[in-house]
């Protein structure tokens, strides 16, 4: 079945990129790249409908889907006897390949060969086994089938992240799942930064003469706040990114030819802006308000009448926010065993990147795009000035909640990660004539950077770490941050095969590292002591460390993972049997029960 699903997927791919989009010639490289990211829009559009009306999903349901849909795209372009005409460019092609073995190289020294899990934030685990549970359910979680209540509200938003990422362990199911995870999370990071790269691509009229500034611009964008998403494995919130960049990517290639296949981009835009809501929710009321602006301005502009304003508002608007707030507020209500709600989440806190400094960046960029933006009023109707200025107001009024202690400060530095991307943006666009600027600064950035992975405990290095996220990506590369190593995660595998001796009450003792215990529960399915603290499972990942001397203290509980983490500790031979130990840890059965 998974060989019918990835024909359907290819098929309908190529259906979309046969499909005549535009009269003039297009960038094959562009092509494949937008279309790779309206396919995650797509899945989770399909996902969510087959799970309205109870549709239980399959590989299969999701094949005929994908051949129904292409079969209708062919259809259209056998009867207009048209296709969509492209060009292949070296120069975009070899960038683009020079940012995938970038990050490619970045992902691979993070989980060191794909061979350990390397995250700042145990969230990721949780992330991960929702993408694992989609994978065999196939459908939206709900209270029916999301047996996942120790991470409380996580079961029913973010749903773009463990949609596609829970197909994509299903089609490589005979692998290492949380291996496989890994890869996907270094896809994603990919396909943003590529989508970041293609629309700054369109934005210059020259970027032929380009190339490098091209390729360096995406640099100095993606090593920042998108690899610092994901440095934390919030794979969601790098994909939020994703969608609003695919939104303004969408645009730009309609921006001359809204009037013409009125249905067509209808659906692309309600597919896109419908995924905002199941990216990452904070993000949809600037962003829905931008996109309501920007049709007004093309009424007022009289590049659409008034009749095709009301369906793109109505279409495009109304239609996904209702079925949004169904589900992110109405649907929450009946899920009784679902602990906090979407409405009450943003006063709670989070670790994440928070810098003060940031705030200072942002009033002083605003103010001068704000007015440059201002001072030439043509061009104020422009999608992406909208979006910026929307996009300002909106951090402008969260910072006044963020002051007065409204919301915490997990959410609000969280909006700087789509600030960013509309800031490079225009920096890409208007920086062209100091293009050697760039160069001088992405080279210190690169020599800062060294500079703290070779020194990472002086002043100097503590200095750079707080003054820019650059150099506190860097700082994160340090071997500290690992949660399992490759030998531990065989200890954990382990594990697997003597829960039978040792598991009770689905129970499995770590002595190691709290972020240990939500991957140990995601991989092996087995809720590790944490009834032993305060008898909620759903505060899994706040379980603080145990030690060899409490565990002693815990008769019911015969068996323990005693990771050594650099701190080995003495215990008594004849108290335990060693039923498998390795370089990295032991696990140990207790001789007293």
């Amino acid at each position: 079945m998974s060989c019918c699903y990835v024909l359907s997927v290819l098929y309908l791919f190529i259906s979309f990129l046969l499909y005549p989009k535009s009269r003039s010639r297009k960038s094959i490289i562009e092509g494949i790249i937008y279309s790779i990211g309206l396919f995650f829009c797509y899945n989770t559009v399909v996902v969510y409908f087959n799970s309205l009306f109870h549709i239980q999903g399959s590989l299969l349901v999701f094949s005929i889907i994908n051949f129904f849909v292409g079969t209708f795209l062919m259809i259209f372009i056998s009867r207009k006897k048209k296709v969509q005409k492209y060009f292949f460019q070296k120069q975009e092609f070899f960038i683009a390949l020079g940012i995938i073995v970038v990050l490619l190289g970045i992902g691979c020294y993070r989980f060191r060969g794909f061979q350990a899990i390397s995250y700042e934030s145990g969230d990721s685990g949780i992330h991960y086994r929702h993408a694992l549970t989609f994978s065999k359910e196939l459908s939206l979680f709900d209270k029916e089938n999301s047996k996942d209540f120790v991470y409380v509200s996580f079961s029913n938003i973010m749903s773009i992240s463990y949609i596609n990422g829970g197909l994509i362990l299903r089609l490589f199911s005979n692998s290492k799942p949380y291996r496989v995870f890994l890869g996907y999370d270094v896809f994603c990071l990919i396909l943003c930064s590529l989508l970041f790269f293609v629309t700054i691509s369109r934005m210059l009229k020259d970027r032929k003469k380009h190339t490098l500034y091209l390729f360096f611009i995406t640099l100095i964008y993606v090593l920042a706040y998108p690899l610092n998403s994901f440095l934390f494995g919030f794979c969601y919130l790098g994909l939020g990114v994703m969608v609003i960049n695919l939104l303004y990517e969408t645009i730009l290639l309609f921006e001359q030819e809204f009037n013409k296949q009125f249905l067509f981009k209808m659906i692309l835009l309600f597919m896109i802006v419908l995924s905002v809501f199941f990216s990452y929710y904070l993000f949809v009321p600037c962003v829905y308000l931008a996109v309501g602006l920007y049709y007004i301005s093309l009424w007022r502009k009289k590049k659409i009448d008034f009749k095709k304003l009301l369906l793109y508002g109505g279409v495009t608007l109304i239609v996904p926010f209702l079925i949004g707030f169904f589900y992110f507020f109405i649907l929450p209500r009946y899920q009784v065993n679902i602990g906090s709600r979407v409405s009450s989440s943003l006063s709670l806190w989070g670790y994440g990147y928070e810098n003060i400094l940031m705030i200072g960046i942002f009033a002083l960029f605003s103010w001068y795009i704000i007015y440059s933006i201002l001072h030439k009023r043509e061009k104020i109707n422009s999608y992406f000035n909208i979006n910026l200025l929307v996009l300002t107001g909106y951090i402008c009024l969260f910072l006044v909640l963020y002051v007065i202690h409204f919301i915490s400060s997990y959410y609000f530095f969280k909006l700087f990660y789509l600030y960013w991307l509309f800031l490079c943006l225009w920096v890409g666009k208007n920086g062209i004539s100091y293009y050697k600027s760039i160069y001088v600064g992405i080279c210190l950035i690169l020599l800062g950077s060294i500079y703290v992975m070779m020194f990472p405990n002086t002043k100097v290095s503590s200095f750079f770490t707080w003054l820019d996220i650059y150099h506190w990506n860097t700082k994160t590369f340090d071997d500290r941050q690992i949660i399992y190593t490759k030998e531990e995660l065989e200890l954990v595998e382990k594990a697997i095969e003597y829960q039978d001796v040792c598991e009770r009450n689905h129970r499995f003792v770590i002595i190691g590292d709290e972020n240990k215990n939500v991957w140990f529960y995601s991989i092996t399915d087995m809720i590790p002591t944490v009834s032993l603290i305060n008898g909620d499972s759903r505060n899994l990942y706040l379980v603080p460390n145990l030690t060899l001397e409490k565990w002693n203290r815990i008769t019911e509980y015969p068996c323990a993972i005693y990771f050594y983490e650099g701190k080995k500790e003495d215990y008594e031979k004849d108290n335990y049997e060693i039923l498998y130990s390795n370089d990295a840890g032991i696990i140990l059965k207790s001789r007293k029960t």
